[in-house]
């Protein structure tokens, strides 16, 4: 999911790099939305998707549900 670039000396490689990097973070916001989205469901899932979902949050920076509970 990186990037790497060699050179970075010219102004056009310069503005695709800032333009990847902001489609990323736009990626990831949307994940972080949907990860939160997902613990509305917390209860109904089975334990292992309830691990998968913790793992997810960890990932993103989304606090777990115990995290939530304490």
């Amino acid at each position: 999911m990186g990037y790497v670039f060699i050179r970075v000396n010219s102004q056009k490689t310069m503005e695709k790099q800032m333009t990847i990097q902001w489609v990323e973070l736009e990626t990831l916001k949307k994940m972080i939305s949907k990860v939160e989205d997902l613990y509305w469901e917390y209860d109904r899932m089975s334990s292992s998707g309830q691990k998968s979902l913790d793992e997810l949050a960890k990932l993103t920076g989304v606090p777990t549900e115990k995290e939530l509970q304490k």
